[in-house]
């Protein structure tokens, strides 16, 4: 039949479109996953590895699998920053069990994150609750030892609504606890939504700089007709290895050009 393709292992899967964020287009062929660490003292941005599987595989089921695989185990504290694709309560759960930090951005899925829907679910799309009187709460720490946040309202209320409220006692007014166990997605060591959590996730940019190049590198090239998942996986190694490379030397040759300058001070 003239429209089987060539390629049997190769499958049909979706990712945005350029174009328009808002669509999804098929492509058929295969996904490479790869990670990439980011040393900021050093200015290093270094892949550890790559991962090779056909088109229609879902990101976030094989990122355990993935990471698994890589020559670097997973450190404690370590941060492991990834788009929504990784947004599954297994990886948040295998990576607390390994002792890392899980900064994944929210895949809302099919929930609904209006106002009225999140005020009777009890937490907003960050997992901060809302107090009795409708307000969100604010942070008042994790407790590491059992994996827990305290959210407090603080008493943000006028003193003749204060009068009427049953949590008035309180030093921070009404408290409430959320645990990683219940909801391993929201709750972790940074709180989600935080400036501190946009900091974080912001470097997850090394990562794209490293598919970028990838990319550049294929559009400028000839490259050549592969076939089959065997043939995929070694290109990305051969790619992964060239960046490393790369990166290394040049880290190297900036580091020699550096100390190699005479600094002049002026007074």
């Amino acid at each position: 039949c003239p429209k089987v393709p060539a390629d049997l292992e190769a499958k049909v899967g979706y990712h945005v479109d350029n174009q328009n964020p808002s669509k999804k287009e098929a492509v058929f062929g295969y996904v490479h996953l790869r990670t990439t660490d980011l040393n900021r003292a050093l200015g290093l941005e270094l892949p550890l590895g790559h991962s090779t599987y056909p088109a229609d595989a879902h990101e976030g089921t094989k990122f355990i699998e993935h990471r698994t695989t890589l020559a670097v185990s997973v450190l404690p504290g370590q941060v492991h920053l990834g788009d929504a694709a990784n947004d599954v309560t297994t990886n948040y759960l295998w990576l607390h069990d390994q002792g890392g930090i899980a900064v994944f951005a929210y895949n809302s899925r099919n929930e609904h994150l209006d106002a009225a829907s999140l005020v009777n679910r009890g937490y907003d799309q960050y997992g901060t609750p809302y107090a009795p009187c409708g307000r969100l709460c604010r942070s008042n720490g994790y407790d590491y030892q059992v994996n827990s946040r305290q959210y407090v309202c603080g008493r943000p209320c006028p003193p003749e609504e204060q009068r009427h409220c049953p949590h008035r006692f309180g030093v921070l007014g009404y408290s409430h606890r959320m645990t990683f166990k219940d909801h391993p997605r929201l709750i972790g060591p940074i709180q989600r939504g935080t400036p501190a959590w946009q900091r974080l996730y912001a470097a997850r940019s090394a990562s794209e700089r490293t598919n970028s190049y990838d990319q550049e590198v294929i559009a400028n090239a000839h490259p050549l007709r592969m076939r089959g998942l065997k043939a995929f996986r070694f290109a990305g190694a051969i790619r992964t290895l060239a960046q490393v490379l790369r990166r290394a030397l040049n880290f190297v040759l900036d580091v020699t050009s550096t100390l190699g300058k005479t600094f002049v001070a002026q007074t």
